[in-house]
C-alpha cells in the first residue's frame, strides 16, 4: 500500500536488491488477485481516481469546473496520493481551504504526510494561514504541558494554545504497563470519582423511554 499510495504501480517501483524485489514481486501478485476477484481496496480508490483524471483531459476538465471550491478537513492525515489527487482536481486557481493541525499528525505509518501542508503553501503562493489558538475544551494547565509538548515538534508552522478557563488542577501520570493495567487503571478512576458522588452518573441518566412514551400517550388521549 505503501508505493501505491506514492502513486507507483508495480512495474514503476524500483527494486535494488532481493528484499525490495520480492516486495514488488508480492505487489504484483496482489493487484493481480484483486483484479481476477474484482475488488479494490482503499488505495487503488484513490490511485484509479487520479490515473483518471490525469489521462482523461475532458473529464478533468468537467470536474474541474464542477467543484470551483474545494475544502479538506484533517489535511495532516493526507498521503502523497490524496494530494496529487487534490492538485489535479483543483488545479491552479487557488480555489481550496484546507484545515488541519500539524501538531496532530499521527497516522505516519499508514501513509500520512506532515509535509504535505508545507507542500500546500508553496504551491498556492499567497495562501493566508488562520490559526485557530483558542481552546474551549481543555483547562490552562493542560494547554500549557501540551504547548511544551508540541514545542519540541521539528519543521513545524507553529502556535500558541491558549483558553479563558480556569487553571485547572495539576496534571498527574501514570505510567501503564500495558494496556490491560491502563484500562484498570481508568476504571479505578471512575469508580472512585462515583462512589466519592464527585460525579453522580445519575446526573446525566436519560429519562426512561417508556415513560417517555407513557406521558404522549397521556396527551394524545387527554
Amino acid at each position: 500500500n505503501g508505493q501505491k499510495e506514492a502513486g507507483l504501480r508495480p512495474a514503476a517501483v524500483e527494486a535494488w536488491d532481493d528484499y525490495t524485489r520480492r516486495r514488488v514481486e508480492l505487489y504484483a501478485e496482489y493487484e493481480a488477485q484483486c483484479q481476477r476477484e474484482a475488488v479494490v481496496d482503499f488505495p487503488e480508490l484513490l490511485l484509479r481516481s487520479y490515473e483518471l483524471l490525469s489521462r482523461n483531459e475532458p473529464i478533468r476538465r468537467h470536474y474541474q469546473a464542477r467543484f470551483r471550491h474545494i475544502l479538506v478537513d484533517e489535511f495532516q492525515d493526507t498521503n502523497g496520493i490524496q494530494y496529487a489527487w487534490l492538485r489535479m482536481l483543483a488545479g491552479d486557481t487557488g480555489r481550496v481551504m484546507i484545515v488541519g493541525d500539524d501538531d496532530q499528525s499521527i497516522y505516519g505509518w499508514r501513509g500520512a504526510k506532515i509535509e504535505n501542508i508545507q507542500r500546500f503553501l508553496t504551491d498556492y503562493q499567497g495562501a493566508e494561514t488562520i490559526r485557530l489558538e483558542q481552546n474551549y475544551r481543555s483547562t490552562a494547565n493542560i494547554l500549557k504541558a501540551a504547548n511544551s509538548v508540541i514545542a519540541n515538534n521539528s519543521e513545524r508552522l507553529g502556535k500558541e494554545l491558549w483558553t479563558e478557563g480556569a487553571e485547572g488542577e495539576p496534571i498527574s501520570l501514570y505510567a501503564a504497563f500495558n494496556e490491560v493495567d491502563e484500562a484498570r487503571f481508568d476504571q479505578s478512576g471512575i469508580r472512585t470519582l462515583y462512589e466519592s458522588e464527585a460525579f453522580p452518573l445519575e446526573r446525566n441518566r436519560p429519562e426512561p423511554v417508556a415513560a417517555v412514551e407513557e406521558d404522549e400517550k397521556q396527551t394524545a388521549t387527554g
